[in-house]
């Protein structure tokens, strides 16, 4: 999570945004390249493993609302 605050941060800090639009648009983008580029370590994308991971075996809502007590 800190890595990809800071990437994104380190992209972003040198442009001008005029509308809120602009800037969200172009974190949209940065994170799709973010999540399709190769690990260092391994040989996978954050997007690889989310779709043969997580993806397939999503866990169910639970039966009950939370109360917080």
């Amino acid at each position: 999570m800190l890595i990809d605050e800071r990437w994104i941060l380190a992209a972003l800090r040198h442009r001008t945004f005029f509308s809120f639009s602009e800037p969200n648009q172009v974190i949209h983008e940065l994170l799709i390249r973010l999540n399709n580029r190769k690990f260092r370590k391994l040989n996978t994308t954050r997007t690889h493993l989310f779709e043969t991971l997580e993806k397939p075996t999503p866990m169910p809502l639970p039966s009950q609302p939370f109360h917080l007590a």
